[in-house]
């Protein structure tokens, strides 16, 4: 609604610098809104990053200097 008002009230704002500015900064805002995003992440397959759980409660996890792998 920002751009396209602005690109109404404002003289010499459509097709400036600041207008593709907003509307990046605005598309950036996407990843931002759970709601918007979920559904497109869901049509992936994968969680979004902070869904994702790797740790079990209780249980500590170690690194083996010999190995290399968590143990």
């Amino acid at each position: 609604m920002e751009v396209f008002f602005g690109s109404i009230v404002l003289e010499d704002f459509k097709y400036s610098f600041f207008f593709y500015l907003d509307i990046i900064a605005t598309l950036s805002l996407i990843n931002d809104i759970p709601w918007f995003l979920n559904p497109l992440v869901g049509l992936v397959g994968t969680l979004p990053d902070y869904e994702q759980v790797n740790a079990i409660p209780g249980v500590m996890f170690t690194k083996s200097a010999a190995t290399g792998k968590v143990s």
